[in-house]
Order: C-alpha cells, then sequence, then structure tokens
C-alpha cells in the first residue's frame, strides 16, 4: 500500500477513482479530503495496488489532470494525525438521482448511461452503487461513462 497527497481540479474524488480503476486490482483503502479551493481540491488517501502497477497509476492519475504532491509507501498500519484543517465548503445543489436505473443488467445500465440522460447524475448514482450491491461491472460502466463526459 502507499500514500499519496493528490491535487487536482473539482471533483478531485472522480479523478482519482477513473485512475484507480484503469489499474487491475487496483483500490482506495482511505481517503481524506486536505484542502478545497474555488477550482482544486487537495487529498490524501491510500493505495492498494501491486508496486509493478504504480507507475501505470502514476500515469493515470496524470492523465486525468492530477498533480502527485507526495507519495509515501508502503504505508503503516497507524497513522498519527499531525493536522486537522477545517475547510468552508460551499453545499452543493443535491441532485437527484434515478437510482432504478441501477437496477438493469449491466448491459442495459451500459446503453441507458450511452444515452447522456444520467450524466448530471453519475457521482450519486456511483456512490449508490458504492454503498450498495458494489456489482464491478455497474461501478465499471458508471467510471467509464464518466471518464467519456470528462473528455
Amino acid at each position: 500500500m502507499r500514500s499519496f497527497v493528490v491535487a487536482a481540479a473539482d471533483p478531485i474524488i472522480r479523478r482519482v477513482n477513473v485512475s484507480v480503476s484503469s489499474v487491475p486490482n487496483a483500490r482506495i483503502e482511505g481517503y481524506a479530503l486536505l484542502s478545497e479551493g474555488r477550482s482544486s481540491q487537495e487529498a490524501a488517501f491510500i493505495l492498494h495496488c501491486a508496486d509493478h502497477f504504480l507507475e501505470d497509476f502514476r500515469a493515470a492519475l496524470k492523465s486525468q489532470g492530477c498533480t502527485i504532491k507526495q507519495e509515501l509507501g508502503p504505508v503503516v498500519e497507524a497513522v498519527e494525525v499531525v493536522e486537522v484543517v477545517e475547510v468552508e465548503v460551499e453545499e452543493e445543489e443535491e441532485v437527484e438521482a434515478d437510482l432504478s436505473v441501477l437496477d438493469l443488467s449491466i448491459g442495459k445500465l451500459e446503453e441507458a448511461l450511452a444515452t447522456g440522460d444520467y450524466d448530471d447524475q453519475l457521482d450519486a448514482l456511483l456512490a449508490a452503487e458504492e454503498g450498495g450491491k458494489t456489482r464491478k461491472g455497474a461501478v465499471a460502466a458508471l467510471k467509464a461513462r464518466m471518464e467519456q463526459v470528462d473528455d
């Protein structure tokens, strides 16, 4: 496991998720938003992936517009909190998501996402899927659509 501090344009978690999804057997073990500006964010997270895929992950982060500010590794289990930073965050407009689309088969979900009708709900749909069934195919379809929308 490695620890990274990354800076990127908002929304950073989407950019990191897309990067992680491009690396075989990689996953985020922990995540904390460190700072947030008007157009950028900085976050720390713990990544679990094989060492021989780290270069691929670094390249994926860069391709998503992320800057690696710090990399530590391997991560030890006990982590001491050095400083807590309070961040004032503006409330985002809550998007109502049509979660019924997540009940579809993976193929039908991909077709529904391709219409663009759910593009403004992708973050909420991904959070709901990861908080529920966490079907790998559904998560991959949502992340792929997020990547298409960002391009």
